[in-house]
């Protein structure tokens, strides 16, 4: 028991590595420039949409996803929620719910429980 705890613990992990994180990369944009005292300052940093973000700084955006600015001025934006994986997957799906960043279950048969197997 405590083995098959164990190695669907590690299968869990390597998934989540390999695959099922939806991220976005994106160029940063251009630096930026802050003309004081007749001084030009440049200060490294990424540039989504007006707004601009320092290195290594995280933000959250709409659609429930973490955005990050990396020191090659990237832009990285992830979706920022756990998926339930079922154990009776015939039974139990899910549905994305964008205002409270969760998946919500929906399941086909209600007398069956939808147990969850583990998080991706």
């Amino acid at each position: 028991m405590a083995m098959e705890y164990l190695l669907r613990s590690l299968l869990a992990a390597v998934m989540v590595s390999m695959c099922c994180a939806h991220c976005e990369t994106q160029k940063g944009g251009r630096i930026l420039q802050n003309v004081q005292k007749h001084k030009l300052i440049f200060e490294p940093g990424c540039w989504k949409g007006n707004t601009f973000y320092k290195l290594n700084n995280e933000w959250r955006e709409e659609k429930c996803m973490k955005c990050s600015c990396s020191g090659d001025n990237l832009i990285t934006c992830c979706l920022d929620v756990e998926k339930p994986v079922f154990k009776d997957s015939e039974n139990c799906g899910i549905a994305l719910n964008h205002e409270q960043c969760k998946y919500d279950v929906i399941q086909k048969d209600p007398r069956k429980s939808c147990e969850v197997d583990y998080y991706l």
